[in-house]
C-alpha cells in the first residue's frame, strides 16, 4: 500500500493498513479490531508499536503521537533529527519509521537510501505540510510506504 493521505484522521488508517499488510498488526493483537479498521484495545491496553520518528524539532512530536494513540497504538519512539543519531536509532526491531521531508542535515531521500542499504523492510512514512503533490510521488517513488499531508 503506498498513496497519499491527508493527516488528520488518517494517519490511524494509514498505520492500520500498513501493519496489517505486513503482517505486524497480526502478532501485536490476533483477530482484533474495531468496526472502524483500527486495532481493537484489548483490557484498555493499547498495541505497542516501535517508532522511529525524524523530524527537525522535538516539539512537533505530540501531534503524531496523539494520532497514533487515538488509532489504538502505545508508540515506543525515539526521535533523531540528524543522520548520525538516524543511524543509530535504525534497528531491525523497528517497526515503523515516521518522516519529516526535509531536515537540517539530511533529507528523507537520505533516509531512504540508507534503509534500503542496510536491507531493512520498515515501512517509512513521510508526515509533512511544506511541499507539494510531484515530490510525494517522488517519495513514493523512492520507496516510502505513503506520504501523509498535515
Amino acid at each position: 500500500m503506498s498513496g497519499l493521505f491527508y493527516f488528520r484522521d488518517q494517519l490511524g488508517s494509514c498505520l492500520y493498513q500498513l501493519l496489517e499488510i505486513s503482517g505486524i498488526l497480526s502478532r501485536q493483537l490476533p483477530n482484533q479490531k474495531t468496526a472502524t479498521g483500527y486495532p481493537l484495545q484489548v483490557k484498555n491496553v493499547a498495541a505497542p508499536l516501535h517508532v522511529l520518528i525524524l523530524k527537525e524539532q522535538d516539539n512537533d512530536l505530540e501531534p503524531i503521537l496523539h494520532e497514533l494513540r487515538q488509532a489504538g497504538f502505545e508508540p515506543l519512539w525515539n526521535y533523531a533529527n540528524t543522520e548520525a543519531a538516524y543511524l543509530d536509532l535504525l534497528q531491525p526491531d523497528l517497526e515503523l519509521i515516521l518522516s519529516d521531508y526535509t531536515l537540517s542535515q539530511f533529507d528523507v531521500f537520505r533516509a531512504l537510501r540508507l534503509l534500503k542499504e542496510r536491507h531493512l523492510d520498515i515501512p517509512l512514512i513521510v508526515v509533512t505540510g511544506r511541499i507539494g503533490e510531484e515530490a510525494a510521488v517522488s517519495c513514493l517513488n523512492q520507496g516510502a510506504a505513503a506520504f501523509l499531508l498535515q
